[in-house]
Formats: C-alpha cells, sequence, structure tokens
C-alpha cells in the first residue's frame, strides 16, 4: 500500500512537472514575434539613435543596403560561413557543437559565454532582441531559429543574414561594408577583401581597418586559415590572398555629422554594454554635442588648415590621393562648457573619411608651454607666491637624479628680474623652471591632477615646460576650473540613454567638486587675460576675437605641437596642430610656426562664430581680490601713472614692497595689501609720488 502511494505521488508530481513545462512552453511560445512573409522585410530590431544636445536627431545606425546572394562575392559568403556557422547548410537552425562547446564553457568558468549561435540563431538574436543575456532568452533564439528554419530557406536565411550583419563605421550588411573599406559592390571583393571583411563582424570596433589596420590584416590570416581547413580554398589560393595588398577606399566620404564625436560615443556605450546591443538594441543616445558649435568648429579647422596648407608649401588638400592626405597637417578642437561640463564639440582631425583616429582623446602630445599655469597655480596657492613676485630671467642649470638640466627660454635671451605675471605673459621657460625647482615637481603633479590631467606625469622639472603628453580633452577639461572659479568637472559627452519603450537604461552625472579656492584661480586667471592683451597670445586680438577671455599658448621643440587653450565665461577651447609623424611645423623658407600662429587662427575662427549673438560675460572676481600697480622688475607698488606700471590681481593682505620715493625714515617700507590700507596709502602720498615721478623721469633714484 505504502509503494503504491509513493507510485502515485511520483506520477502525480511527474504531471504536475509536466504540465508546468507545457504551460511555461506555450507561455515562451506566445510571447515570440511574428515571422514576416518575406524574410527580406526583416530589419533590425529597433535602430540605434544618437541624439544632439537639443533632441536632434544626428544618427541612425541602419545604414544598409539590401543585396541579393547572388550579388555577394561567393568569396564573402564562404568567409562568413566559415567563421560563423559551418555547418549552417547541415543543421535545422541550431548548431549543436557550438551549442555544447558554449554550455561546457559556462559550466566550467561559471559565466554566460559568447559564441555557439548559429547563422540563424544570430538572425533571431537580431529581429527578437532584448538587453536579457540570460539562458532564456538563449531558449527564446532556438525557438524562433527553428520556425525560421522551417518557413524560409537557407538561401533566404543566409540572404537575410548578409544584409544585417554589423561591419563597423556605421555599415551594416556585405554591399554598405563593401563600399565603407574598398569602394566596390559585395559581388566584386576578390578573396583577400572578403576575408578581410569577414572577421569584422566578431569585433567591430577593435577590428576596424582605418582603426587598426594591422589587427585586421592579421585577422584577415585566421579567417584563411579556417576556409583552408574547412575545404573553402586551397593553400594556394590562400597564399596568394595573404600576397595581395589591401588598399582601403570608400564610396561614402562622410556619414553624418560629428564623427568624430560619435565615434567615441559609441566606444563609451561599447563599454557599458557591448556591441551588439549598441547594433540592435534601439537605444536612444541623448548626449552633450552642440551641432551648431560642432558644425562651426568643422568649418574652422578646414579653413584655417587650407591657409597653414600654403603657408607650409602644400597643394590644394582637395586635389590630393587618400595616401598623400595622411601626410598633410593635422588639427584636433575640443570645446567644453565650463559651467556644466558638457562637451560641446569635438574634431579629432581634419577628415575623418581619410583617418577616423581620434587626436582629440587619443593623441598624447606635448602640451609645451600650456601646461605652464598649472606650475603658477601651484606655486600661488600653497602661499609661496604672488603675481609680483620677482624671480631673476637667467641662465640656470639644475641637478635631478644625477643629470644636468639648462632650460633655454623660446627667444634665446634673458630678461633679468621680472615679475610672474611677465613671466607667464611672454611665456618664460626659466622662470617656470625654476618655480617648479623651488615648490618640488611632485606638488606641480598634483595640482595639474586636481584640474583635471589623467595622463602619466613624472615628477621631473622639465614637466615646467610641457615635455608630458597630454589629449586636447584632458587639456581642455583642466582649464576649465580657471574659468569657473575653480571647479573640476568631469566632461560629459553623454547625458542619458533610453530603450526602445523610452525608458532611462542610465543617465549620466558628471563628478563636479571645487578643487582650488577661487582667490587664487582668479590671480592665475588675470595673467592668463594678460597673455591675450599682450603677449604670446596677442594674436586673438589682432584676428578680431575682442571679447573678455584669457588662454594660453603652447609650442614644443622645433615645432612639432602648436597649442593654443583659450576660454571664455561660457566656453572653453583647446586647439592642437601638427603631423601625426611628428614633422616640424615649418613654411616654405624653414620658419617654424607656433602656437600663435599656427592654433589661435583655428581657435578665433571658431570661438567668434560660436559667440555670435551671445551677450558679452566678464569673469567674476571673487571677494577678497585687490587690484594695485606695480614696477614690473621689482614687484614694488607703484601709482597708475608709474612709467611701465603693471596691474596685478593680488589677495588682500599679501604683503608688498613700497616703491621709494625719498618717503620719510618713520614710515613703512612693505605694506599689507587690502583695500584700506591700500587707499590710505595713495591719498597719503598723491602729492608726494608727483613730485619723485617727475624726478625719477629727469634721471633721479628710480631702478626702473
Amino acid at each position: 500500500m505504502m509503494n503504491l502511494n509513493k507510485k502515485k505521488i511520483v506520477w502525480l508530481s511527474a504531471g504536475i512537472g509536466s504540465l508546468l513545462l507545457i504551460i511555461v512552453f506555450l507561455l515562451i511560445a506566445l510571447s515570440l514575434p511574428r515571422l514576416p512573409d518575406n524574410l527580406r522585410d526583416m530589419a533590425l530590431s529597433s535602430p540605434t539613435e544618437i541624439y544632439a544636445d537639443n533632441g536632434e536627431l544626428i544618427l541612425s545606425l541602419t545604414n544598409r543596403q539590401s543585396v541579393t546572394l547572388s550579388q555577394i562575392s561567393p568569396y564573402l559568403v564562404k568567409a562568413i560561413l566559415a567563421m560563423e556557422d559551418t555547418d549552417f547548410f547541415k543543421h535545422h537552425g541550431w548548431n549543436k557543437k557550438g551549442l555544447l562547446r558554449a554550455i561546457f564553457m559556462h559550466l566550467k568558468t561559471l559565466r554566460r559565454q559568447g559564441g555557439g549561435s548559429s547563422i540563424t540563431q544570430q538572425l533571431a538574436k537580431n529581429m527578437f532582441f532584448t538587453f536579457d543575456r540570460s539562458w532564456s532568452r538563449k531558449f527564446k533564439e532556438l525557438l524562433i531559429a527553428c520556425q525560421i528554419e522551417t518557413r524560409y530557406s537557407k538561401e533566404e536565411i543566409l540572404e537575410a543574414y548578409c544584409n544585417q550583419i554589423d561591419f563597423g563605421s556605421n555599415s551594416f550588411g556585405v554591399e554598405q561594408a563593401s563600399q565603407t573599406y574598398f569602394a566596390k559592390h559585395a559581388d566584386e571583393l576578390s578573396l583577400a577583401e572578403a576575408a578581410f571583411l569577414a572577421n569584422l563582424t566578431r569585433w567591430p570596433t577593435r577590428y576596424n581597418p582605418y582603426l587598426n589596420f594591422d589587427i585586421a590584416k592579421e585577422r584577415q590570416k585566421i579567417v584563411l586559415s579556417r576556409m583552408v581547413k574547412i575545404g573553402f580554398i586551397t593553400q594556394e589560393e590562400m597564399e596568394q590572398a595573404l600576397a595581395e595588398p589591401i588598399e582601403l577606399k570608400r564610396l561614402n566620404l562622410l556619414y553624418g555629422k560629428a564623427s568624430y564625436f560619435l565615434d567615441h560615443v559609441k566606444n563609451q556605450v561599447e563599454k557599458i554594454y557591448n556591441p551588439e546591443i549598441l547594433s540592435y538594441g534601439g537605444l536612444k543616445i541623448f548626449t552633450t554635442v552642440d551641432i551648431r558649435l560642432q558644425n562651426f568648429a568643422q568649418k574652422a579647422v578646414q579653413e584655417e588648415l587650407q591657409k597653414l596648407d600654403k603657408r607650409l608649401g602644400f597643394q590644394d588638400y582637395g586635389l590630393a590621393t587618400i595616401e598623400e592626405k595622411k601626410n598633410y597637417l593635422q588639427a584636433a578642437l575640443v570645446a567644453i562648457d565650463p559651467r556644466n561640463g558638457k562637451v560641446k564639440a569635438m574634431i579629432g582631425g581634419r577628415d575623418w573619411s581619410v583617418s577616423q583616429f581620434n587626436r582629440a582623446i587619443s593623441n598624447n602630445r606635448q602640451p609645451g608651454s600650456s601646461f605652464k599655469p598649472f606650475v603658477y597655480l601651484a606655486a600661488i596657492d600653497i602661499g609661496k607666491y604672488n603675481p609680483a613676485s620677482i624671480v631673476v630671467d637667467s641662465a640656470v642649470t639644475f641637478t635631478f637624479d644625477n643629470q644636468k638640466w639648462s632650460p633655454p627660454n623660446y627667444d634665446h635671451r634673458y630678461r633679468g628680474p621680472i615679475t610672474l605675471k611677465t613671466a607667464l605673459t611672454n611665456s618664460v621657460n626659466i622662470v617656470a623652471a625654476k618655480l617648479i625647482a623651488d615648490i618640488q615637481p611632485k606638488t606641480v603633479v598634483r595640482y595639474a591632477r586636481l584640474m583635471g590631467i589623467e595622463s602619466p606625469l613624472p615628477p621631473l622639472p622639465s614637466l615646467a615646460l610641457g615635455t608630458v603628453g597630454v589629449s586636447p580633452l584632458e587639456l581642455c577639461r583642466a582649464y576649465c576650473p580657471f574659468a569657473n572659479g575653480g571647479i573640476n568637472r568631469e566632461p560629459l559627452l553623454i547625458k542619458y540613454i533610453e530603450n526602445p519603450q523610452g525608458t532611462i537604461l542610465n543617465e549620466f552625472n558628471n563628478q563636479s567638486r571645487q578643487v582650488i579656492d577661487p582667490q587664487s584661480i582668479y590671480l592665475v586667471l588675470d595673467m592668463l587675460t594678460s597673455v591675450v592683451e599682450n603677449g604670446t597670445g596677442k594674436n586673438v586680438r589682432r584676428l578680431g576675437f575682442n571679447r573678455p577671455c584669457a588662454g594660453k599658448t603652447g609650442t614644443t621643440d622645433n615645432s612639432r605641437d602648436a597649442w593654443f587653450v583659450g576660454f571664455t565665461p561660457q566656453l572653453v577651447t583647446a586647439v592642437w596642430v601638427g603631423f601625426d609623424d611628428f614633422r616640424p611645423i615649418k613654411d616654405k623658407k624653414g620658419r617654424e610656426l607656433t602656437g600663435g600662429s599656427a592654433a589661435i587662427p583655428i581657435w578665433v575662427n571658431f570661438m567668434r562664430q560660436a559667440h555670435a549673438g551671445e551677450r558679452y560675460r566678464t569673469f567674476s572676481i571673487p571677494e577678497g581680490i585687490i587690484f594695485v600697480y606695480v614696477d614690473p622688475v621689482t614687484g614694488e607698488i607703484v601709482p597708475e601713472n608709474y612709467p611701465g606700471a603693471q596691474q596685478v590681481a593680488l589677495k588682500a593682505g599679501t604683503r608688498l614692497p613700497i616703491k621709494d620715493f625719498r618717503a620719510p625714515a618713520n614710515e613703512p617700507d612693505t605694506i599689507s595689501v587690502t583695500p584700506d590700507t591700500l587707499s590710505q596709502l595713495l591719498n597719503r602720498n598723491s602729492s608726494r609720488r608727483s613730485n619723485s615721478l617727475t624726478k625719477s623721469r629727469n634721471g633721479g633714484n628710480s631702478r626702473h
């Protein structure tokens, strides 16, 4: 009796379990999408779309051109089968070996492993895509794949798949890929070209030949070897294909606006999710780019580089071949709103169709003197110096780690004793070197990090002259605190990402923090204003940009890099100009170009357009800032009408010497500068100073 009850329980449990499995199966089956009558009508699930800061659609990742199977090179079809599904014409929708291999790897590593999907399953996934990377989704793909296999022929399935594959560079399908990489139709591809393309689908960004040609070439050999192993081609055909040169050439030279910016955004999204979700997930990516400013940036780079081409003796860029264009002068531009950290425009090179290498992000080049403001900021913020401090510009040799270093000035002359403001205005190398030697390189590294520099910064004295590479993006970011009162904000390129239903998947809020005392920042800001008005950046005014602004030029040894990072209260823009192979930038007469002559014209061209119609804004002055006039040789306080008097911004309470105008012996020779003491000094001594100044002009005791 007991055994009978046990049998009933077992049978009842089995029946209930079977019923539940049937119910689950039916629920899953009912949730599956309906297949189209014609497989050619099967499109990507939902196109991923990228939007500008104002909500304008700027790119849809559905750049495809459908072709029939007969319009595809047999070599390409075989290469795709070799890499994706060798047994495609033998199985009934799912690759048993591949699936078992994926299950084994999952059990071995306890992680969900990629691979194992047949071409039919991949087609099903593209049609019925979710963000779920679970085995339940895999099961649904299997069911859809079985439906597809029973309803359509193998040729129809393969054709649909070939028209949907993501080959990178915003090209989906074999026809668009053929045009993107070889300027050919899909049926014109050689074996070498077909094998080159077939592996791009594995990792479109990583294997993109425009970015990583050597890696793509290596992967081509893997495809060919696989084709030999399967018997699709012979060893001799493989050797001939490997010997054939690969010449990249685009049929469509431009796929949309802001290509460098959008490429970087896509790379960021791929890191968050994966390439499949970016391609097929129907994402809506809302970015910070301002299309108006982006177009101005493109226009400025193109126009000014063409002018530089003439100065350097290059023929018209439009008449050059693609290979010749790779040897032309390049430029990068990044513009950030310092009030919120939004990246408003980004140019990674002069011609995205020729080179997709993003120099705005990946190009770590020496910033030269554009790094000096961080040295001056450190010296001032730690309280050891102020803009009126005197440092002697004279030949000097430093010993560091048993090595000697004798920094030269760019103009190879010495000015003697000068104020810090004069030194930064005229970009005097020796003063910057003396500052870093005094306050220690590690202090400068710490302040550069606070401002936003993330590249490796070895604590060496030569760091003061910008001898360590940085990218235009991080240098632009590091200048933002000068424009916003000392707040470091992470650059923001993506605001938020939605799924096809409009639900926000990720919202991006950049980290912001006050990193430097606003008073210290303003003292350097005032000196950077002088760079534009009276120093190495005065080409800004000569070219007609008359709004309140500040900035710093940078030129490296032999003019291999030319920089200008300048800003207004509402926009910080960094411009880099140089050759990819580090050649010096010299005109037809052999004269070296500088940041002032090569980078500033691009900056002015862009900023003039970017600020058109905007109201004039001035930099806010923090509380506790006082302005005084000093002798630029001695740093002593002088009247405003003193010959050569230099206005400097100081923190209230800073002690400065007073210029000797034969003052009575009982009067102090230094003063703690505050609004009250300064007013008393000027009122008490105004008449005596007037007489002394007259004597000074006629050979009196002035040291000026």
